[in-house]
Parts: structure tokens; C-alpha cells; sequence
């Protein structure tokens, strides 16, 4: 296979950028990687280095490019959310980058409520406020507003002796950026002039996958062909491209998301707690979906470990024991950030019941891990009551689907076989199909579907918690009550 059969796929993260070598038989030939943390020094401040972003995305590339020659075309993938603000000049920040996680912006979005404005203080529109109110002459300067889709194609297409790079986002970007309501490719005015940010920062907003701009600052000028939301790059990687398909990722919290059979009738949260998302763009057409948010997933095995000291390693919760034929006696509530959906309750807590004399490491563990799986079954409740389209089977991905028990349990929860991706990169192998699919390899969706290869499925095996655990959960909602008020 030649050199130009291969392309890269960028993948920002909360925690690393990879940038893969990928083949047309969608093999892995190699990954490059390295750490991208953001630091946390106060309270509900989590940023990032933009500059340091930019240094790696670049490093990594190059290396690939050494290693493999110029691929055939670019695609990214990336954390949804972050904000960044730069020069349209330099390409240089004019600020830390603000972190999706961050929440530094929680009383500002509470203020806009009084004026009807509902918006989340973990999108992008009130960051990109934050960041120019920073400085009052930072409005009359000459600059770019995105997210970390559109600065990483603005250094890959920003060459240092030009006067800017090209400044785009993609529909499923856009769609969770607080900026836009129905349309996607429509900026809300009356948000901008609220919050006073000039359209003219703004990226232009694109299709997820075509000619979208070319990687100028890279050996070879490949150009760059898809553009994906990390979560909905999973669903493609997981060959989710038609109503109904369902997918869940879980990482340090968990996602699950649905591709929906046409638009929604609301823009935000609904009262069953899921999310409206564009799924992917193509052709000016838009396809939908559903999202359903696990606030803290992983993060409860890296408690036990950090905090509690039952484990030694996160994956030291692997090969923990259980006996599917009997009924749990111990249950955990893994709202140690609050719940999300379908409660959204920020003042839910963690909490464990039927603890006793005889509740050893092993049992503490496996409520951990059970108490995940019956949140994933309540986000799975949730978006059949939504969407309207059952839900046959779960196909999950992420770094907790290496656990077996947790599988097993998951699929007794939800009663469902679960369908473990083939895969560990999900989410950069659905960027890597869109690339192919511009660049004629593959013909259509249904190529996508036709792809698709679990390394197992997981039928359920034994007796449900999920009445035992509901009543655990109702206990644990609207522990700290000022909390559990507020609501975006």
C-alpha cells in the first residue's frame, strides 16, 4: 500500500492529543500521543494551553509525516465545548483556554435566565464571553472566537508568513456551543448581542465532512476532510448511522447518544434530561440526534483508588468477582458530581446503602460498578421516552468496557445485550470513516454499517438491581437542597 493510501486522524481529548496513522482497511498503523492536561486552580476553573495545544498538534502531525509521508487527508476529532480566543494575525491566544469542564461562568448564566436565556455554563458561549471581558479593547481587536476544532484547523492552515488561517466549525460543534438554537448554521443574534461577542469572530460553520480547508502548515498541504464532535465520531465508529442506533462511551463520566429520525421539537435539555445534538452534517443536511450525560462514570473507580484505597490501580476494579444469580445486598449512587440525566440534580451525592458487618472490598466494588450500569439504565429510559425508537441493544465503548463485570452488570440493568466495540479508538475510527467516505472509499452510510465488528456481545445473565436501586438513588437526589434549585 503507497504512502498516500493513508491518512491522519487528530483526536483532542480532555486528558491527551493522538494523532493516528490509519490504512484504508481502517487498520491502526500507528498512534502518536502524548499528554494534554488541563490544571485546575480554583474551584470550577479548569483551563488549558492553546499554545501548547497548537505546539503538539503540530509535532505530532510532523512525526507522522516523517514516519508515513503526506496523507491523502486530515480529519479531527475533538473535546466539545472549550473555548479559545486568538488573533486572527498570529494565531497566538489572547487568553488560557476554558476547559468544557470548567464552570467559572455558573452565576452569569443564572443571571441570563432572569432575561430568558437559558444557557449551560459548560458550553462555549459564556467562556467566549468570560475571555473577552477580560480586557475591554480585546472586542476591537482583530480576533478569532472557537472551539478546539477551529483553532487546531486554524494552525494547521495558518503558515507563518501569512496573514490568517482558515477559520471554520462544524455543524456538531456548533450544535453545543449555547450559540445557536434550531439552526445550526444560524448564529442567535439576540445571545450574541447579549453577551456581546461580534459575529465577525465567529467561524464560519461547515459540513462535518468535504473539502474544509487545507493543512497549509504541514509537508505537502494534505487537505482536511471531517470535523466530528468526539461523542458523535463514536457513534459513527460504532457504525451508529441509522434512527435508532444507540451507542454509550464511558470515560470519566459517560455519554450516551442516538441517532433520532428527524429534527427535535425542542432545543435543550427536556424534561426526560436528554440533549438535542446534530449528529453529523453532509450536504447542508442535517442528521440528528439524542444525548443522555453520566456526570461521573470512571471517576468513581479513580475515587476508590485515589481516595478510598481500595485499589491500586483503576484497573485493579477488573478483576473483581460476582455472582449474577443473587440479588446485590450492597448499592452504590454514583452522584459524586451530581446527577445528570434524567434528574440534572447538582445537589444529588454519592452514597452507598446495605453497608454491614459483612460488606467486604469485593462487594464495595461491584455496587460501584452496578450503581454505573443502573445510571446508564436510567439514561437509557430516558431517551426512549424522547425519542420514541426502542432500544434493542447498547453498543458501548471507552476505557471502562474493558471491565467484564461491569459489561455483564450493565447488561442486566438494562436487559439488553450490550455490544462491546471492536475497537478501543471508537471515536477516531469514525472520523477516519467520513475521510475515506470524501475520499471515495467508501460509497455511502450503509458502507459504514456494513463495517461494523463487535469484539463481543454480552446477553443479560442474571437478576436486575434496578428496583432495590432506584430507591437507593431516590434517597441520595436533593441532598444539598440550594444545590438541587438550580437548573440550566
Amino acid at each position: 500500500m503507497s504512502d498516500s493510501d493513508k491518512i491522519c486522524v487528530i483526536d483532542v481529548g480532555s486528558s491527551s492529543i493522538r494523532v493516528s496513522v490509519i490504512d484504508s482497511n481502517f487498520n491502526f498503523v500507528k498512534i502518536y500521543a502524548t499528554a494534554f492536561l488541563p490544571t485546575t486552580d480554583a474551584d470550577g476553573v479548569v483551563e488549558f494551553e492553546p499554545t501548547e495545544l497548537r505546539t503538539k498538534v503540530l509535532e505530532l502531525c510532523n512525526n507522522a509525516i516523517i514516519d508515513y509521508g503526506v496523507p491523502k487527508g486530515i480529519g479531527i476529532s475533538n473535546q466539545r465545548a472549550s473555548a479559545i480566543v486568538w488573533n486572527r494575525s498570529t494565531g497566538d491566544p489572547v487568553f488560557k483556554g476554558i476547559s468544557w469542564q470548567g464552570l467559572r461562568t455558573v452565576g452569569e448564566c443564572l443571571a441570563l435566565q432572569n432575561e430568558n436565556f437559558r444557557l449551560a455554563p459548560n458550553v462555549s458561549a459564556s467562556k467566549f464571553a468570560y475571555v473577552l471581558n477580560q480586557n475591554p479593547v480585546l472586542r476591537d481587536e482583530d480576533l478569532c472566537v472557537g472551539t478546539i476544532d477551529s483553532y487546531v484547523v486554524y494552525c494547521l492552515s495558518h503558515e507563518n508568513n501569512s496573514k490568517t488561517g482558515t477559520h471554520i466549525t462544524d455543524a456538531s460543534n456548533v450544535a453545543l456551543s449555547g450559540l445557536v438554537y434550531t439552526n445550526p448554521f444560524e448564529w442567535n443574534s439576540d445571545l450574541l448581542k447579549k453577551l456581546d461577542i461580534p459575529r465577525h469572530m465567529l467561524p464560519v460553520v461547515t459540513d462535518s465532512v468535504g473539502e474544509l480547508a487545507v493543512a497549509s502548515n504541514l509537508k505537502g498541504s494534505p487537505p482536511i476532510l471531517a470535523i466530528l464532535g468526539d461523542q458523535q465520531a463514536s457513534l459513527i465508529g460504532q457504525s451508529c448511522v441509522v434512527a435508532g442506533d444507540t451507542k454509550a462511551t464511558f470515560g470519566t463520566g459517560s455519554m450516551l447518544d442516538q441517532v433520532i429520525e428527524s429534527k427535535p421539537s425542542i432545543y435543550g435539555q427536556s424534561s426526560n434530561g436528554t440533549i438535542p445534538v446534530v449528529a453529523w452534517a453532509t450536504n447542508g443536511k442535517l442528521t440528528w440526534g439524542l444525548e443522555a450525560v453520566m456526570l461521573s462514570a470512571g471517576s468513581n473507580i479513580q475515587w476508590l483508588k485515589d481516595n478510598l484505597k481500595l485499589i491500586s490501580t483503576v484497573e485493579d476494579a477488573n478483576s473483581v468477582t460476582c455472582d449474577y444469580s443473587q440479588s446485590s445486598d450492597v448499592y452504590f449512587v454514583p452522584g459524586l458530581s451530581g446527577i445528570g440525566t434524567p434528574n440534572w440534580d447538582f445537589g444529588a451525592t454519592g452514597a452507598f446503602f446495605g453497608l454491614s458487618l459483612a460488606t467486604d472490598k469485593n462487594k464495595i466494588i461491584v455496587a460501584v460498578l452496578d450503581g454505573i450500569a443502573n445510571m446508564a439504565a436510567d439514561m437509557r429510559d430516558a431517551m426512549i421516552k424522547d425519542s420514541k425508537l426502542l432500544i434493542e441493544t447498547l453498543k458501548v465503548d471507552g476505557k471502562m468496557v474493558q471491565n467484564k463485570v461491569f459489561c455483564q452488570l450493565l447488561a442486566n440493568a438494562c436487559e439488553i445485550p450490550i455490544e462491546v466495540s471492536g475497537v478501543a479508538e471508537a471515536t477516531t475510527l469514525g472520523v477516519a470513516y467520513l475521510v475515506y467516505l470524501q475520499l471515495g472509499y467508501l460509497k455511502s452510510f450503509s458502507d459504514i454499517q456494513s463495517l461494523y465488528k463487535p469484539s463481543q456481545i454480552i446477553e443479560p445473565n442474571g437478576h436486575s438491581t434496578r428496583e432495590k436501586w432506584a430507591e437507593a438513588k431516590k434517597r441520595a437526589l436533593k441532598w444539598i437542597p440550594e444545590l438541587s434549585e438550580i437548573s440550566f
